[in-house]
């Protein structure tokens, strides 16, 4: 009997630790891997350590439904007791790690003092964020729920402080209020204890948006311009893309109709609205952001009227990731997903939902899994190739690129569609002198992905095949795109020198040396260095 015991409870604590391992290992890989060999190693490395962790999850999860499972159901209780300290875990090595960067222990892997291994402060908001309401459950005692909660929130917020992350301050002061207001019983205290929190949040938020002027008056721009484009098609919006496809184009509509050197000079090529709920509303109108906040409002009403133990960290984290929308993009981090879908797992719990142990459906997630390794491999071979071309693109090697033409994944299937390797393949091709293939690449990525670097090469290119008045369409709206980068300007400078355009030269000359320089460089002074001795012999 005493056997049977013991081997009855190893089994249980085998059933236990092996989730434990396999969520410890999602979260570790979509917080701190790093695929240098692809296009946007930063964020693009943890979504392939997320896939490739996650899928061993759900092969464990279909191993153990059809071998270890006994019974109908799979009731998570006992296996989601190691998550919120996994989580904690993960906030804390994120936290100490960005202020040993900040201290100079730790190179940082961006041009940011602190960001962890993420591409900036708004990956590492978002990791905090949507993680520390997970501190509150993490032991029995209440009692120490609090201490570790309080702490770790206090970690976050001066990483966050020091990182100059906005978002990230509120979305960390909502959590701490809200679990201040809910656990503590002293109604004098709650309201001290929030007040000093407040003034101590509203402060550290007044100096930064004071330090971040510039960055407070471009995000400015970009709401009005998107709110220019949603009176347009206030509806149903422009479909799937229609921010990534037409922001630029109203951006470089807007500037010309400003009269503001500041705004003008701030002006950067924009790829996502810095708000989620700005996106949705331009990509599928104002019904669809009001779909969206139904379904938000039902998720918390639900959570309100079902749910009692795990209650307060899915609120809290729901809305997280809300505050993190308004000024920011959660979405484009994998933590984010995890820590929602803990949520849902949490939810399913609280309501004593269970999952059907079926064996068909074990047998399914299997065969899928094993299914999308050959078209994951293919596409990671893809994105390394990429990578390379890139690569040879900021080398500026001519000759290597000419020589590793028949390299290119000419058909591969994902980035086909992809604008932005259309662009790498269309440089590609215009350095290696396919003058044609480049601008069939650039026009398809333009149609996609309006972009200032787009409609740069596309005026080079127009310009080789003798199309000056092609050329001199997409430099000028290369210039209304970003007014204080240079080089289009120059160009044009160039052609009306070569068409003998005195007047235009002239005009377009004098705007050069008279336009401020948001960034000084070595091209910069030598593009004005040309000029002025091009018009005034000097």
């Amino acid at each position: 009997m005493r056997i049977s015991d013991t081997s009855g409870q190893d089994c249980r604590k085998l059933h236990t630790i092996i989730p434990a391992i396999v969520f410890a290992l999602v979260c570790v890989f979509s917080s701190f891997s790093v695929f240098r060999n692809v296009n946007d190693w930063q964020i693009v490395g943890k979504w392939i350590g997320f896939a490739i962790s996650a899928g061993l999850a759900v092969v464990t999860y279909s191993i153990y439904g059809l071998f270890g499972a006994k019974g109908k159901t799979l009731q998570a209780e006992s296996r989601l007791c190691s998550v919120p300290i996994i989580l904690s875990a993960v906030n804390v090595s994120v936290a100490v790690t960005c202020l040993l960067q900040y201290a100079g222990i730790l190179k940082s892997t961006s041009s940011f003092p602190m960001t962890s291994d993420f591409d900036n402060p708004a990956g590492v908001a978002a990791l905090l964020c949507v993680t520390v309401p997970f501190s509150s459950t993490a032991f029995r005692s209440v009692r120490h729920n609090t201490l570790c909660f309080l702490s770790i929130a206090a970690l976050d917020f001066t990483v966050l402080l020091l990182s100059q992350s906005r978002s990230g301050i509120i979305g960390i002061s909502v959590c701490t209020s809200a679990y201040l207001y809910c656990t503590i019983r002293n109604r004098p205290g709650r309201i001290i204890i929030l007040f000093v929190l407040i003034l101590l949040s509203s402060i550290s938020l007044i100096l930064l948006f004071k330090c971040k002027s510039g960055s407070t008056s471009g995000r400015m721009t970009i709401l009005n311009v998107c709110i220019g484009m949603i009176r347009e098609r206030p509806l149903l919006g422009y479909g799937p893309g229609g921010f990534a496809g037409r922001y630029m184009l109203f951006q470089a509509d807007y500037l010309s109709h400003v009269e503001s050197d500041e705004l003008r000079l701030l002006a950067d090529n924009i790829t996502h609205p810095l708000c989620g709920y700005l996106l949705i509303a331009i990509n599928y109108g104002i019904l669809g952001l009001a779909f969206v906040l139904m379904s938000i409002t039902g998720a918390v009403l639900f959570v309100v009227k079902r749910c009692t133990r795990y209650r307060l960290p899915v609120l809290m984290t729901i809305g997280s990731v809300c505050i993190l929308s308004m000024f920011s993009y959660p979405f484009k981090y994998p933590m984010t997903v995890v820590s929602l879908i803990v949520c849902l797992l949490y939810i399913a719990q609280d309501t004593s939902l269970h999952f059907p142990n079926s064996r068909f459906a074990n047998i399914a997630l299997l065969l899928s899994v094993t299914s999308a390794i050959l078209p994951s491999v293919s596409w990671y071979r893809a994105q390394t190739m990429w990578k390379s071309m890139t690569d040879e693109l900021e080398t500026d090697t001519t000759k290597a690129i000419a020589a590793r033409k028949e390299t290119i994944p000419e058909t591969d299937p994902v980035l086909c569609r992809n604008a932005r390797y259309l662009y790498s393949r269309g440089a590609v091709n215009y350095y290696a002198g396919n003058l044609e293939e480049s601008l069939a690449d650039l026009l398809t990525s333009s149609t996609a992905v309006s972009s200032y670097d787009t409609e740069l090469l596309l005026g080079k290119v127009y310009n080789e095949l003798g199309k000056a008045d092609s050329a001199v369409y997409h430099w000028n709206l290369a210039s209304g795109m970003c007014p204080s980068r240079m080089k289009p300007k120059f160009f044009l400078f160039k052609l009306y020198e070569q068409l003998d355009d005195t007047v235009r030269m002239l005009n377009i000359g004098k705007e050069m040396l008279e336009m401020p320089v948001k960034i000084p460089s070595s091209d910069t002074r030598s593009m004005r260095l040309e000029v002025r001795r091009k018009l005034f012999g000097m």
